[in-house]
C-alpha cells in the first residue's frame, strides 16, 4: 500500500479483520511512503519499500502477494482478492451505515469559532449543490455525498475503532467529541429551506476567506461537491469524502 496511515488501507485492513478474520499483526506491510503524520511510527510489522521500486512491478514479479490499489486495477493480469467485489461494496456498505468515509474538507477552528456564518454558508452552497445535482434523479440508494452528523455517524464510529485496534490514534473518540455547536446548528439549518445564495466575505490581517454566488461559482461548487461531503463541525473535522478511491484534499483558509 502506499502508506500504512492510508485512509483507504485503515479501512481495508478494518473489514479485512472484521469480516474475513485476518490476523493483521501476522502480515508484513510494505509501504512507498513515510506516515502522513509526522509524530506517527509505523507498526514492526511495516517496512518501506526499497528505492525505486514500483507496487504493480512487485506484484507482477510475485515480491508481493497482495496490495491495496484503489478501484481501478493498474494491470490487466490483475484480479481481486475478494471474489464479486463490487457486490461486496454494496453489501458492507448496507450494513454499516453507508459508503465508507475517505477524506475531510476542513475549515479552520478560528474560522469556525469567530466566523459561524461563513460556515453556514459554505455548507449551505454545498447542500444547494447536492440538491441541484441530484434534482432530476434523486440521491443514489448509498448515498456517498451524507451531509450531517448523523448522516456518517456510523461511519465515523466504524473508522474510529479500526483506527484504534491498529495503533493509529490512541482511544476512541466519541463521534460528538469531534464536533461543535456550529455543527449543531447546522443540523438544524438543514432542515430549513435553501435560500438564494449570498455573498460573504471574512477577511483578517493575513488572509481573505470569500464565497460568492452566480454561475461561475455555482460550477465551482458542482466541481468540488463531487468530490466531498459535509459532516461540519469546529475541531478541524469538518466535511467527509465518501470516496474510496479518490485522493484529493482540500482546505479553506
Amino acid at each position: 500500500m502506499r502508506a500504512y496511515t492510508q485512509t483507504t488501507g485503515v479501512w481495508v485492513r478494518g473489514i479485512l479483520a472484521e469480516d474475513y478474520g485476518v490476523d493483521l499483526g501476522s502480515l508484513k506491510w510494505v509501504t512507498f511512503e513515510e506516515g502522513h503524520v509526522a509524530e506517527y511510527a509505523d507498526p514492526p510489522n511495516v517496512r518501506r519499500a526499497p528505492e525505486g521500486k514500483q507496487l504493480v512491478q512487485m506484484l507482477l514479479d510475485g515480491e508481493l502477494d497482495a496490495a491495496v490499489v484503489g478501484d481501478k486495477f493498474p494491470d490487466p493480469r490483475l484480479a481481486p482478492l475478494i471474489p464479486d467485489a463490487e457486490a461486496a461494496n454494496h453489501k458492507w456498505s448496507q450494513s454499516h451505515g453507508g459508503v465508507p468515509i475517505n477524506h475531510m474538507l476542513v475549515i479552520r477552528e478560528e474560522l469556525a469559532r469567530t466566523r459561524p456564518d461563513v460556515v453556514r454558508e459554505v455548507y449551505r452552497l454545498f447542500l444547494a449543490a447536492k440538491q441541484a445535482a441530484f434534482a432530476q434523479t434523486g440521491a443514489p440508494a448509498l448515498d456517498p455525498w451524507r451531509f450531517g452528523i448523523e448522516a456518517n455517524r456510523r461511519s465515523l464510529e466504524i473508522v474510529i475503532d479500526f483506527a484504534v485496534e491498529q495503533g493509529l490514534i490512541p482511544r476512541r473518540i466519541p463521534v460528538d467529541e469531534l464536533f461543535g455547536e456550529t455543527m449543531r446548528a447546522l443540523g438544524r439549518a438543514q432542515r430549513s429551506p435553501i435560500a438564494a445564495p449570498r455573498r460573504i466575505a471574512s477577511s483578517s490581517r493575513s488572509k481573505t476567506f470569500r464565497v460568492r454566488g452566480g454561475p461561475g461559482g455555482k460550477e465551482a461548487v458542482l466541481a468540488v461537491l463531487r468530490h466531498v461531503s459535509f459532516a461540519v463541525g469546529e475541531n478541524e473535522a469538518l466535511v467527509t469524502q465518501n470516496c474510496v478511491a479518490c485522493h484529493a484534499g482540500y482546505r479553506l483558509h
